[in-house]
């Protein structure tokens, strides 16, 4: 999910310079196979899996151009702002001695984000 809405300036909209807050969700969800100590390496257990999942929220800023041909939109921008992410995934660990299993690990973390780009756009 994405929103971001544009403030043109010294234009009738959608033509010229424009600054853009961006609002951004992203989600990824896995399933894994979960794992048991084999003779020699690690086992993965076919048909028995774990849930993992990796969701971004992106709290940006893009200021950018946008130009109007007759049947193209051609468009550039450059952005920056964090990222904010929220991840659990599967955590195979060791104690002093085996393997400890099937474990979880949530992690949470903050990240600056720059993102420069274009985009092309035709008119039917």
């Amino acid at each position: 999910f994405s929103l971001s809405p544009r403030l043109f300036f010294d234009s009738d909209g959608y033509e010229g310079f424009y600054i853009a807050p961006l609002f951004r969700y992203s989600a990824q969800n896995y399933a894994v196979q979960k794992i048991r100590e084999g003779e020699a390496s690690i086992i993965r257990i076919p048909g028995d899996t774990q849930k993992e999942s990796v969701k971004n929220l992106d709290l940006m800023v893009h200021w950018g151009s946008q130009t109007l041909y007759p049947k193209l939109t051609l468009e550039w921008f450059i952005g920056g702002g964090i990222r904010l992410r929220n991840n659990t995934r599967q955590d195979i660990g060791y104690n002093l001695a085996t393997l400890s299993g099937n474990g979880e690990r949530t992690f949470k973390d903050k990240r600056l984000r720059l993102e420069v780009g274009i985009r092309v756009g035709f008119q039917l």
